[in-house]
């Protein structure tokens, strides 16, 4: 790391104690204190990248107390993000030892293990201070104060998940350096930060940046490996493609093809060429056999496989394959659907990126392939895995499902940044003209999806019920879960109707008949599903229903309507941008 230089022997009059300077500045000058500390890979650090990781601390940080948990009673403890799992999932967790015998076991343990770490400095002085007595796994959970413990949970977890996000850019600006350059990796760096769903899931404490985070590190000794064969990359190989799955089981997608990368490139070393008989042997290879059990060892653990966790993991796989994901299939399993499946996911590319973004990583492909970059075209077989293992296997496709391909995508578009501005003046400026123009639109999605956090109609929406109802009024709700309700728990008598918890329409609450009946005070309609827009209803009699009410057919009459402001139509993200209409009673 550093190189020392050693002076010739030297004279006893040279040894002069009398004539050695005891200044401390210039005895650091003399040992070239300042060369070594900056020459040194330890200190190095490329500006450029800090400036993008402030960009995107930046944008990361706004609106990440976003929908916290208002905790006055079981159903408000959950912040507003759909699938958070925060802030007691990683306590139920360990309240049952991490054995998954509590709740319904949706996902994997590592990233459980990893928030309640960082919540046990809080809660240790929660104890301390008397405000956390008796854990129970019951509401209030032996929290003095719920509303306020839950609130800055959440934001240890979402903080989390931002230092995550930008380990994830770290990491890509390392891979495009490895891959590339340095001037490639700033540009797939930046490009990465301004991601929109980068931007909404690292300031939210759902799992998908942290299983992200752990997946592009080991993309990275992916590169690694076929660089160098290095008997550690492989080992950090295994152990963290195993935590990137411990965190969230659809990652196993990215890795079922790498493997046979691997096994080519090592055959290849060892012989200069491949045969059926170099990959036999180098699958036998002491690197390939550690990294495996390396791999299946830090699956174990993190999954608590080894002390008492496998009933509970057992119930997580049965789950998984069944409730979880049989019934939200999208696209069929058939040749017809996956067309479809591939063409949705474009069209959500092209929305996640914009079409210059895309078309500049789309370049860079072509780029590496023509200058023969093999090692670069071999990162993609991680996207090629996920969408015939993952996406395939699950017929699902959602913006934050298409983040990891995503990040993929950028050193590309970063490569044939860089290599456009070394060409010729002209050449230099209509590529710096598309660049600022592609990542302009970028910013200005990740602006508009931030906006509509900041200013969310559930914001307004309480504010006005709350100084224009009277406390204690009935307020019926036909909004998707009692987390995106306005925090209006606890100050009225709100209730759920009309739909079951999937969010899918109950025809026998959606009639006039069955509305008189209940008869309540003030009735605050949404949407069914989680889009939070009332005009989402699709089938005849929810439409008839929703129209009859706004025409004042049913006996209420609409009071206000709150809408989330917004400056570009497009909502990658479920669960933002609300609309909400608020009618009361004509008597």
């Amino acid at each position: 790391m550093f190189r020392v230089h050693f002076c010739p022997q030297l004279t006893r009059s040279q040894l002069d104690l009398s004539r050695v300077r005891h200044d401390h500045r210039d005895f650091a000058h003399k040992l070239n204190f300042r060369h070594i500390m900056f020459k040194s890979k330890l200190f190095h650090v490329d500006r450029r990248l800090v400036i993008v990781l402030l960009i995107a601390s930046l944008n990361f940080g706004i609106g990440i107390n976003w929908g916290l948990p208002r905790a006055v009673n079981p159903e408000t403890v959950a912040p507003w993000e759909l699938d958070s799992v925060a802030p007691l999932q990683p306590l139920n967790e360990a309240y049952y030892r991490f054995t998954r015998s509590g709740q319904v076991p949706v996902y994997p343990l590592f990233h459980f293990v990893l928030l309640d770490l960082v919540y046990a400095p809080y809660l240790a002085f929660q104890f301390v201070s008397g405000n956390l007595e008796k854990p129970s796994s019951t509401f209030p959970y032996g929290l003095k104060d719920p509303a306020v413990s839950c609130r800055n949970l959440t934001l240890l977890a979402r903080l989390l998940s931002l230092l995550m996000g930008l380990g994830v850019i770290i990491t890509i600006y390392k891979i495009s350096k490895e891959l590339f350059s340095a001037k490639a990796g700033i540009w797939s760096a930046l490009m990465t930060s301004l991601l929109a769903p980068m931007t909404y899931y690292s300031k939210m404490s759902n799992l998908d940046v942290p299983y992200i985070f752990w997946s592009s590190l080991a993309f990275l000794e992916y590169v690694r490996i076929i660089s160098s064969q290095r008997l550690r990359h492989y080992i950090c190989f295994g152990a963290c493609a195993a935590l990137a799955v411990a965190t969230k089981d659809q990652a196993y997608g990215f890795f079922v093809l790498a493997p046979l990368v691997i096994l080519y490139s090592l055959a290849q070393q060892k012989t200069g060429r491949v045969t059926s008989t170099g990959v036999l042997g180098a699958l036998g290879s002491r690197r390939i056999l550690l990294s495996l059990a390396v791999a299946v060892m830090v699956y174990a653990l993190a999954n608590n496989l080894v002390l008492g966790g496998w009933q509970g993991f057992r119930r997580h796989v049965t789950f998984i394959t069944g409730p979880a994901s049989k019934p939200w299939r999208m696209f069929p399993s058939t040749f017809e659907g996956q067309i479809s499946m591939i063409s949705y996911s474009t069209e959500l590319l092209i929305e996640i990126f914009g079409y210059g973004s895309l078309f500049l990583a789309i370049g860079g492909i072509c780029l590496a392939i023509r200058n023969q970059n093999w090692r670069a075209i071999a990162l993609l077989f991680f996207p090629l895995s996920y969408f015939i293992f993952f996406f395939g296997m699950v017929g699902m496709v959602h913006p934050r499902y298409l983040l990891g391909p995503s990040i993929i995508l950028t050193p590309f578009a970063g490569s044939l940044i860089a290599d456009l501005l070394t060409r010729s003046r002209m050449v230099r400026l209509l590529a710096m003209s598309s660049v600022v123009a592609s990542l302009s639109w970028q910013e200005a999605l990740t602006a508009n999806l931030t906006m509509t956090l900041i200013k969310d109609s559930r914001y307004q929406t309480e504010k006005w019920i709350m100084a224009n109802i009277p406390s204690g009024s009935t307020i019926e709700s036909q909004v998707s879960h009692e987390r995106l309700l306005p925090h209006l728990s606890g100050a009225y008598l709100v209730y759920l109707k009309g739909q079951d918890e999937g969010g899918r329409p109950i025809p026998a609450d959606l009639s006039s008949e069955a509305l008189r009946k209940r008869s309540p005070q003030y009735l605050l309609l949404g949407s069914f599903g989680f889009s939070g827009d009332p005009e989402n209803w699709q089938d005849d009699q929810s439409i008839k229903y929703r129209s009859d009410l706004i025409g004042g057919k049913l006996g209420y009459k609409q009071l206000a309507k709150f809408e989330t402001p917004y400056f570009l139509g497009s909502r990658l993200i479920v669960g933002t941008r609300p609309t909400f209409v608020l009618f009361g009673r004509i008597d």
